[in-house]
């Protein structure tokens, strides 16, 4: 079996990794911890942390680049959608459905549509 060499630690991490995604020009990651709070993007050329979120108080379900980079979409356990800014980390907007008590349903997926 072929040695592996660590490249870089990620900083500002800690925690369980719930779930991660590469930006679609693959130079951001996004990761999630199982324990919800935030999530952090790193530049993926210098492991540098470029920003993080802190808007979650329950389980980070899933995560999802925009075409552009500039936003990443989550998908949490309180039933809440959230778009953040992927420069800054700063929460852009909130997306839930208040309808007939849908609002206290978990979601699992967030997604952009080309």
């Amino acid at each position: 079996m072929a040695s592996a060499t660590l490249l870089k630690n990620l900083e500002g991490y800690n925690g369980d990794m719930r779930e991660a995604g590469l930006s679609p020009d693959n130079s951001l990651l996004a990761i999630c911890s199982s324990n919800g709070g935030c999530i952090n993007i790193y530049d993926v050329n210098n492991g540098d942390l470029q920003a993080s979120t802190l808007e979650h108080e329950n389980m980070i379900w899933d995560l999802s680049f925009s075409g552009s980079n500039q936003y990443v979409l989550s998908a949490c356990d309180d039933g809440i959608a959230r778009l953040f800014s992927t420069a800054t980390g700063a929460l852009e907007r909130r997306f839930s459905d208040e309808k007939e008590g849908w609002s206290d349903q978990r979601m699992f997926v967030a997604r952009f549509t080309p």
